[in-house]
């Protein structure tokens, strides 16, 4: 069975941002990115810093998030698979309204939160 996937949108608190987050195993895996990753073009890649993990309920929340740390939209969600995951490396698979699309996240270093994410081409 898929996992579920989401992208927010979170206002209100620092500069505005998307959380791509993927459900793996009992948590959202998070990567927080500037602009909207769906909007990337084929080979196109931006900066995603991982965050802690965040609760499944983000998965279908929108509205103010406690402590006064702004507000979340969705603004995309869905289910993946999973074609890479290794220490550096997830390559998933989006069924997204769309259509599917392939990610590719790559750590930059070996013990750092910041990643890369590219979308890539999806091969027949």
């Amino acid at each position: 069975m898929p996992n579920s996937f989401a992208i927010i949108l979170h206002t209100g608190f620092g500069a505005d941002h998307y959380d791509f987050m993927l459900e793996i195993g009992e948590a959202l895996a998070t990567w927080q990115i500037a602009r909207n990753c769906m909007d990337l073009g084929e080979g196109e890649s931006a900066t995603a810093r991982k965050l802690p993990d965040h609760r499944l309920a983000y998965l279908t929340y929108e509205g103010p998030v406690s402590g006064g740390r702004g507000q979340v939209r969705r603004v995309c969600q869905g289910t993946f698979k999973t074609l890479v995951d290794n220490h550096r490396r997830l390559v998933v698979q989006l069924d997204a309204p769309d259509g599917p699309v392939r990610f590719e996240l790559v750590r930059k270093t070996s013990a750092g939160n910041d990643w890369i994410i590219t979308r890539r081409p999806i091969h027949s």
